[in-house]
């Protein structure tokens, strides 16, 4: 079977559709055939066809179903399946695989994470200077990013076409086409992704996708390793600047370990330290702080005069390395970090 004959049987197919469109190269989007889609807002469209290797793939956003799209042709029209069967036999495909495939293990995240970034992720350009996002390059220069670091995030500006067959229409509203998103992906340590969290260049805005069954929400673990001592931020850029570290896309610092611990990506005995933002006037940030003073963990506590964060430090001209000295020397735990603390929410 190939790629070619489905989207030949996907078209002949499409006036079977209702609000059958293409969204993008190699990706379909049509109300679904399946649950009837919604019945109350008839313009909703959650079916989605988009590729897997040499095959397309059908994946509902309202039902949950995912099937190869041999199988959708098969429920929709068996006529046009017959069909199907017999151009493939020509083209030296194998009619006799399996078509049928259960909701649960077919679904997008099995999928996505499969072959990543080869298909649905190679639409997004790597921030170097070669590539055609010179506006995200630009944007990454101005935060004093070192170049050797762009190979680790992504733009795009096709965010909507990228992420709605991933998420669903409803929450890929979130962005855009047209306009330049940083991405930066969010892998488990061997690479693979599991979400992103994108960044409008024009608006300090960050906003996270997941699209597998994945309660982790963390930048970098594709190049942490556990066995050196772990430093924890909020952001992903801070991350960028600091050895063996980590972003949580947040300030529940302590929620995304714990989460880690539990799927045995990390020991309890695992040296951690947690870097929350220099905010003592943030109401969330002050109430984590104050969280792992009182568990004995190990924190940083930030001399009042140092910037909002780490990123903010490096462009008034802190660096790397006295970056690295402030945190080695703000690093606290036990008696030692409630006094500190005490004096550093004042």
């Amino acid at each position: 079977m190939s790629l070619w004959v489905d989207e030949k049987y996907l078209r002949f197919l499409s006036p079977m559709l209702d609000r059958f469109t293409q969204k993008h190269p190699h990706v379909f989007n049509f109300r679904c055939p399946l649950c009837g889609d919604s019945e109350k807002n008839k313009t909703k469209a959650r079916g989605f066809c988009f590729p897997k290797g040499q095959v397309l793939i059908y994946k509902c956003h309202n039902c949950s179903v995912a099937l190869p799209f041999a199988a959708l042709l098969k429920r929709v029209s068996r006529r046009l399946y017959d069909e199907y069967l017999l151009e493939n036999l020509r083209e030296g495909g194998n009619p006799q695989a399996p078509l049928e495939a259960p909701a649960e293990d077919a679904g997008v995240p099995a999928i996505v994470l499969s072959d990543t970034p080869s298909m649905l992720l190679r639409r997004l350009d790597k921030v170097t200077p070669r590539d055609a996002e010179y506006a995200a390059v630009e944007y990454v220069d101005t935060r004093c990013i070192a170049r050797e670091k762009l190979t680790r995030l992504y733009a795009t500006t096709h965010a909507y076409s990228w992420l709605t067959p991933l998420v669903g229409e409803d929450k890929a509203a979130k962005v855009s086409d047209g306009e330049v998103y940083l991405v930066f992906p969010l892998t488990l340590p061997d690479g693979k992704w599991y979400g992103a969290q994108v960044r409008l260049l024009t608006r300090k805005e960050y906003i996270t996708f997941r699209w597998a069954a994945e309660p982790l929400k963390v930048f970098g673990l594709d190049h942490w390793t556990p066995t050196k001592r772990t430093y924890i931020v909020e952001g992903p850029f801070d991350s960028l600047f600091i050895e063996n570290g980590i972003a949580a896309c947040g300030s529940d610092l302590m929620g995304v370990i714990r989460i880690m611990i539990e799927q045995k990506l990390m020991g309890p005995a695992d040296l951690v330290v947690y870097v929350w933002d220099n905010e003592p006037r943030n109401k969330e940030v002050v109430r984590h702080l104050r969280t792992a003073v009182k568990l004995h963990e190990f924190v940083v506590i930030w001399p009042r005069s140092f910037p909002k964060d780490i990123n903010d430090a490096v462009l008034k001209g802190l660096g790397s390395g006295s970056v690295t000295a402030v945190l080695a020397q703000s690093t606290v735990k036990g008696l030692q970090a409630e006094l500190e603390f005490q004096v550093w929410q004042r």
